[in-house]
């Protein structure tokens, strides 16, 4: 069964918030302590500060690429192409959903407006921030939203989301509830539970021989590990950091994150906003006080999220960076007993993480729509997709 809004009582206006707040789009009889707010730039956030944080502290998943102070610099600093950020808000107890998303024209080729999840080069996980206790709630609140005329479109793409949490029951529950046609793919990527025993794929082989280059690292010059201290200047490891990565192939290729100004801005504005938090975690091996690989994390809640890695390519043949993770398996074991998951964020099958860290986690894909001639196309999305590749050819063939 499908629920609409009732147009009549709430009439549907563009509503979108732009440095101050509108007046917010009423999900109607069935979630009729809800409202939805289109936020379409950082300063739309800022009169949502308290209420943002107080959800970030009690969602159902931890997801630190979407928290407030995160989102807020990533808007701020990278190139955001069209970004709806909405917000579901109760009356009483605020902000309880936080659904950040982005319009496009296209969806993998064909031309289907759609709102898929909002990204930028170093969001690795979109998994939208969801109140505990208005989780379902929330989530009727949405599809409410999405079904209305006043959503920008009816397809939407839930785009690199956490497929084995509490999140993904509530979203497949309330798609399928309403009858929306989806199509789902996933993938397996590294992750590990710091609160339990370290473990790792490694064979006993390879581990003794780590050993061997790490004492042979070593024999370089006085070799330490160290890790960044509570109230500890952050600066100093982030400028180490930016100048490790530029030096290797990154740095050649233009893909290092100081190769691009407003890059290297959103790394110091979030580094110094989670060194504040007490939510990052910065690594490194050096080598007489000098770095040979170095890695960033943040934390969020009981979770972990690994964010970059560089290392000395003069002295790859030490494997320095697989030194280092399994450096970073012990450190948040003994030093972080709270953290209870941490996730690679690394693409499938990578195959440097994947030898190391013995769990994996789902990550999901779902694109979705109700109504419309789309809906037929998502129900047979392979089908068109293989048609579109073969006309492809024929055309490229003739």
């Amino acid at each position: 069964m499908q629920h609409s809004v009732d147009a009549a009582r709430y009439p549907l206006r563009d509503r979108r918030y732009q440095g101050q707040a509108n007046e917010p789009f009423v999900t109607g009889s069935h979630a009729p302590d809800y409202e939805i707010l289109d936020v379409r730039d950082s300063a739309g956030l800022n009169p949502f500060t308290a209420e943002l944080d107080a959800l970030t502290g009690q969602a159902i998943e931890a997801n630190v690429f979407y928290e407030p102070w995160m989102l807020r610099a990533a808007l701020e600093h990278l190139k955001s192409v069209d970004a709806h950020i909405i917000l579901v808000r109760h009356r009483r107890d605020g902000i309880t959903g936080v659904f950040p998303f982005q319009l496009q024209s296209r969806l993998r080729g064909l031309p289907v407006r759609n709102l898929t999840s909002w990204r930028h080069p170093y969001c690795f996980l979109r998994t939208p921030i969801v109140s505990r206790i208005h989780g379902r709630a929330t989530l009727r609140a949405l599809f409410a939203w999405l079904e209305s005329r006043e959503a920008p479109a009816h397809v939407v793409e839930f785009d690199l989301v956490a497929g084995d949490g509490p999140f993904w029951t509530l979203l497949s529950e309330e798609a399928h509830t309403r009858g929306w046609a989806a199509n789902v793919a996933t993938f397996e990527r590294a992750a590990f539970a710091p609160s339990a025993a370290v473990q790792t794929t490694l064979s006993k082989k390879h581990l003794k021989e780590l050993r061997r280059l790490e004492r042979r690292l070593g024999e370089r010059g006085a070799l330490a590990y160290r890790a960044l201290q509570p109230n500890e200047p952050v600066q100093p490891w982030l400028d180490r950091f930016l100048d490790l990565e530029a030096s290797g192939w990154k740095g050649r290729a233009g893909t290092a994150i100081s190769s691009e100004a407003h890059n290297r801005a959103f790394f110091a504005s979030v580094a110094a906003r989670a060194s504040a938090r007490g939510q990052i975690q910065m690594l490194a091996i050096e080598l007489d006080d000098v770095p040979v690989a170095m890695k960033c994390n943040f934390l969020s809640d009981d979770s972990a999220f690994a964010f970059k890695i560089a290392y000395d390519e003069d002295l790859a043949s030490y494997s320095p960076g697989v030194l280092l993770e399994l450096f970073n398996m012990r450190h948040l074991h003994e030093a972080h007993s709270s953290i209870r998951s941490m996730d690679s964020c690394a693409i499938p099958d990578h195959p440097m993480i994947n030898r190391v860290w013995a769990g994996r986690r789902t990550i999901a894909t779902c694109v979705m729509v109700n109504r419309g001639l789309a809906r037929i196309a998502i129900k047979h999305w392979a089908h068109l997709r293989s048609l579109r590749r073969m006309l492809k050819w024929r055309v490229e063939s003739d």
